[in-house]
């Protein structure tokens, strides 16, 4: 269980439209990533692939969510604003070091209240524990806040847990696996009609970066 409780999660789609992916992977797993988490009130930062075969697999490709390459999330304790400025001052400084990637586009980038969590029963961990847990990947869900009840996911085998962020306009639901994201994916497909975006996104391992093969 997280020493601070998380408020929001900062949820943002990526896109590396020069292709430069060992160039975006390097700079964000090695150097980026580290440094945001010695920012006060970030909880845990993790970043997941789109890769061709998660591309391949998702239920529902919707935009502007279907351009992005990679998905971040960054769990904020409160206040969230404290959170984000120190992030900002850390940007900054980086960029101005010239410790940055340029050739990267944000289709989607939001910080979203934590609505809800949930754990799986068979995972063994509280549902405040579920991003903490290795996972192989997460399940990616967006639908409209106004839209009912999020999906239901943890009921799906593979699925560890998941949570819910959401704001006025987008509703992003994640969840942990410990299957592979693409057979998650095939089996959530039945269940995923009326969403916005729907697809699996696997773990990063460091080094491992050649899924584009650039």
């Amino acid at each position: 269980m997280p020493a601070v409780p998380v408020e929001s999660g900062l949820v943002a789609f990526t896109e590396v439209p020069g292709g430069d992916h060992r160039g975006y992977n390097a700079w964000h797993q090695l150097d980026h990533l580290p440094e945001v988490h010695t920012v006060a009130g970030v909880v845990r930062g993790e970043r997941w692939v789109a890769s061709p075969r998660c591309r391949d697999a998702a239920p529902v490709v919707g935009e502007p969510f279907g351009a992005a390459h990679y998905l971040t999330l960054y769990l904020l304790a409160a206040p969230t604003t404290a959170a984000l400025e120190g992030i900002g001052a850390l940007s900054r400084d980086l960029d101005a070091a010239g410790r940055t990637f340029a050739d990267r586009r944000s289709v989607y980038n939001g910080v979203l209240p934590v609505a809800a969590t949930t754990a799986a029963p068979r995972a063994g961990v509280r549902a405040a524990a579920v991003p903490f847990r290795p996972a192989t990947g997460v399940l990616a869900v967006v639908d409209d806040p106004a839209a009912g009840p999020p999906p239901d996911l943890t009921a799906l085998d593979g699925v560890a847990g998941a949570w819910t962020f959401a704001g006025d306009d987008h509703r992003v639901t994640l969840a942990w696996l410990d299957d592979d994201p693409v057979a998650v994916a095939r089996q959530a497909a039945s269940g995923l009609a009326g969403v916005r975006h729907a697809a699996p996104y696997e773990a990063i391992r460091p080094g491992e970066w050649d899924w584009f093969g650039t």
